[in-house]
């Protein structure tokens, strides 16, 4: 299974020094987001179905990821889990 860990700190510049605070990551979000940018997304996220464990769902963290990185969060890492996970056999 695919988990996404995101660490909500926001640089501004090269060194630890740079990190935005949290007042102004949220405003940084706040600005970002529109009905369309919104739409685009939840568009990409429902194109398919990503079952967890599937290769699919492992895309789908992929992008989310990429997103969080490309909206200047830089501390997000995709990890993988060992789990227990049932699928129905057949469909009644």
């Amino acid at each position: 299974m695919i988990a996404l860990s995101v660490a909500l700190t926001v640089k501004k510049g090269s060194s630890d020094d740079d990190v935005t605070p949290e007042a102004d990551w949220l405003g940084m979000f706040v600005a970002g987001t529109s009905p369309t940018r919104i739409g685009g997304h939840l568009k990409q996220l429902t194109s398919a179905a990503h079952i967890a464990g599937s290769p699919a769902d492992e895309a789908t963290a992929r992008y989310v990821r990429d997103q969080f990185r490309a909206a200047g969060i830089a501390d997000v890492a995709i990890e993988s889990y060992s789990v227990l996970l049932s699928y129905p056999i057949h469909r009644s």
